[in-house]
């Protein structure tokens, strides 16, 4: 993806709910107890699996909806029972990795987070109550916040699990490992390569009279502007115009010229593009790329224009555009 700068909750069947730990349990409910969450006898489905194809930190919060499915068989008590679900992650903080790199994201519930990093103290889990050879499911949102500028790549955490505990009577998650069920939920996010260009701090670069003795550009007058740069991954410059025509339409004359030409190199790192303009629209890319394989943070793109000398020029007024482009696809 290129930059370019010109210069509520679902359930069914059972009762659900969201709670701290410390809850109040329904009087007319029982603990499941081990036989309940025996594998045996009951399942977990998740659909579907956690995982943001397209991950662009200069865009948003990135999103997905998962449903978590909690299901009994005939095995068990036969009142109906609490069963306390929330996610843990495989990592002591809620990030997913890429080598060195690290991306932050949360399981939330309406607004609670329900993801808790591997060691971290439960405060909050949804609570599914139901009998023998019922279900029950909740939505949860799987986010990634925005702004997060990292490499681009596969960022995962595959030792995540979503845990399925016994509540008792009491309105407390038993810890004991019998009580206590895990299902695997492997959890991914792909950065896409992308860009963004701050504002030029000059947006316009004006050439004065002065810059135009006797009509003929001086080609030794060079104005620049820069802009700061943000990428997930190395990326080429592309420079895009055309020669300056004239504001008020001026048609050609023998022995003079109707435009002006002008040169601009704009450079990004390692990475430049030299422009030499035509009365037509063209672009220039850069051979190379800014840099070694990685994001960069505040970098900065420079770029300097100087006008070309050719026939004298017209009398008047002249303008064009000249679009600077990052693009790590190109």
């Amino acid at each position: 993806m290129g930059w370019k700068k010109q210069l509520r909750l679902k359930f069914a069947l059972v009762g659900l709910c969201l709670v701290g730990v410390a809850s109040t349990a329904t009087a007319q409910t029982t603990n499941c107890g081990a036989t309940v969450l025996s594998p045996a006898n009951h399942s977990v489905s998740v659909s579907p699996q956690p995982n943001i194809a397209s991950y662009n930190p200069f865009t948003g919060m990135a999103t997905q909806s998962v449903t978590i499915t909690v299901a009994r068989n005939g095995n068990g008590v036969n009142n109906p029972c609490r069963l306390g679900v929330y996610i843990e992650g495989g990592l002591t903080t809620k990030t997913l990795a890429n080598g060195a790199n690290s991306l932050t994201y949360d399981m939330r519930v309406s607004s609670t987070s329900v993801l808790f990093p591997t060691g971290a103290t439960v405060t909050n889990v949804v609570v599914l109550t139901m009998a023998r050879n019922q279900s029950g499911s909740f939505t949860l949102t799987y986010e990634v916040p925005a702004s997060q500028l990292v490499a681009a790549g596969l960022y995962q955490d595959l030792n995540a699990e979503v845990v399925v505990a016994n509540v008792t009577t009491a309105g407390q998650i038993n810890n004991a490992p019998a009580l206590r069920r895990r299902v695997s939920m492997p959890i991914q996010a792909t950065v896409v390569k992308a860009c963004q260009l701050g504002t030029p701090t000059a947006p316009t670069l004006a050439f004065a009279a002065t810059d135009i003795p006797n009509g003929l550009p001086n080609e030794g007058t060079t104005k620049s502007t820069q802009m700061t740069a943000n990428c997930t991954a190395p990326t080429r410059v592309r420079l895009t115009g055309q020669a300056l025509q004239p504001v008020i339409a001026t048609g050609a004359r023998p022995n003079f010229d109707n435009f002006i030409n002008y040169r601009a190199v704009g450079t990004f790192g390692a990475a430049s593009a030299t422009l030499t303009t035509t009365p037509s629209a063209q672009n220039v890319d850069s051979a190379g790329y800014n840099g070694a394989a990685n994001a960069t943070v505040s970098g900065t793109v420079n770029v300097d224009v100087n006008l070309k000398k050719a026939q004298p020029i017209i009398a008047g007024n002249y303008s064009g555009v000249l679009t600077v482009t990052l693009d790590p696809n190109l």
